[in-house]
């Protein structure tokens, strides 16, 4: 296993811990995969809600209303798809390091909390992956507006095959672009949601942000992830909220400049 800010790293033949399996005991007794995969979906979204990952009813109908299992690699077992802390890794580089993954559940619910999404939003999703872009667009609803955009593009590919496959395909745009330098044309969004480790605040997405809009990322300080939720400059309002995880409150005020660190030589990006 390899622990990272995703979660917990399942390798991409292997089922999940037997911690998991003791949580998830298939008891199903010749229960057709679909209705087994609706029983554990059922059970994931009790637990986040039991966990406080999930506090509303938008990201509680998202999460009961998207098939985890249908952006996971096909070997993956229907209980480690829906693990609460299980992240699945989608695609290795030469050297078998996980370069992108699927993101724990209770990761991705925490964010999506955070980002405060309401109907009718634009939301800007740094990272691809499919399955979270799918739970935005849920909250989102038919008015909103989803961008995913990835520098890779075989990641893009695959999420965008993905999305057409479970029928978001019309509500979900998928590109290749280095969000860093920002993604021309498009904005503003009510909502950026970062789904890889930054470690710095790109000034284009503050950019990109619309008025009272809100940016969630996973910031790393000091070898320590924050999944933070900060509020559009212009109003002054730098508010870091807890992931519930491994952050902690951090509050800034009256800065231009909220945080600079130097990116490591090296970065493995994993998106959600």
């Amino acid at each position: 296993m390899i622990q990272t800010m995703k979660g917990i790293h399942v390798t991409d033949a292997i089922a999940g811990s037997a911690r998991l399996r003791g949580l998830l005991t298939d008891e199903s007794g010749g229960m057709s995969d679909a209705d087994r995969a609706a029983e554990l979906r059922a059970t994931l979204v009790e637990k986040l809600r039991a966990d406080q990952k999930i506090t509303s009813p938008a990201v509680e109908a998202a999460f009961r209303a998207v098939a985890r299992e249908r952006f996971l690699p096909a070997d993956i077992p229907l209980e480690t798809a829906y693990g609460v802390d299980n992240s699945v890794v989608t695609k290795r580089d030469q050297h078998g390091v996980a370069v992108s993954s699927v993101s724990a559940a209770y990761i991705q619910a925490r964010m999506l909390e955070q980002a405060e999404l309401r109907p009718g939003m634009a939301v800007l999703e740094v990272g691809s992956g499919g399955l979270n872009a799918a739970l935005i667009a849920e909250i989102v609803g038919s008015e909103g507006r989803v961008l995913s955009v990835d520098i890779d593009p075989e990641v893009t590919d695959r999420a965008a095959a993905l999305l057409n496959e479970t029928g978001y395909g019309g509500r979900v745009r998928v590109l290749v672009a280095d969000a860093e330098h920002g993604v021309p044309g498009e904005g503003p969004f009510d909502a950026i949601i970062v789904t890889v480790g930054a470690w710095d605040i790109a000034p284009s997405w503050l950019d990109h942000l619309a008025t009272d809009g809100v940016l969630v990322l996973p910031l790393i300080m000091n070898g320590v992830t924050r999944t933070m939720s900060l509020s559009q400059p212009r109003s002054r309002r730098w508010t870091g909220v807890d992931s519930g995880s491994v952050g902690t409150w951090l509050q800034v005020s009256e800065s231009d400049q909220l945080l600079a660190t130097k990116r490591p030589p090296s970065t493995v990006l994993v998106s959600m």
